[in-house]
């Protein structure tokens, strides 16, 4: 209970503080860097209208810029976040869009694995178990 407790107050005061850091930073990058990570604190929080909503202006701000790092993880998340809103045929959408653009570019392992995830979510969700298993088996390697 205690440790329960303790993360909830640690992840709101990340809130907090993320929302401060957005606010205050010159940097373009570092900004994208802070409201993926503002948007993935809402997403754990379980306020997806609002993550959704933030994940919605970033990504027209980084297609502006076309840096496609931050685009794949943008995508991840917007996939993780209408999987949670139980649209699965949009967080199709957005996983397809992020296998799209990591396929353009060098995928560091953690984002693959994080793909292959959530390849692996939809599929178990689709009751397509091989293809989930395959894609789990990758992604846990």
């Amino acid at each position: 209970f205690f440790f329960s407790s303790r993360r909830r107050h640690t992840r709101c005061s990340g809130v907090s503080w993320a929302r401060r850091c957005v606010q205050e930073t010159d940097a373009e990058y570092m900004g994208h860097r802070l409201q993926l990570r503002l948007a993935g604190l809402l997403h754990e929080k379980e306020k997806y209208n609002e993550a959704l909503s933030l994940e919605e202006t970033l990504q027209k701000e980084v297609r502006k810029i076309d840096d496609k790092h931050v685009m794949v993880e943008i995508q991840i998340l917007e996939s993780k976040i209408y999987y949670s809103l139980e649209n699965v045929a949009k967080a199709r959408a957005s996983l397809t869009a992020a296998r799209a653009n990591a396929n353009a570019i060098y995928c560091p392992p953690l984002m693959q694995a994080e793909l292959d995830q959530m390849s692996g979510i939809l599929n178990a969700e689709d009751k397509d178990y091989k293809t989930a298993y395959s894609y789990f088996y990758e992604a846990y390697e």
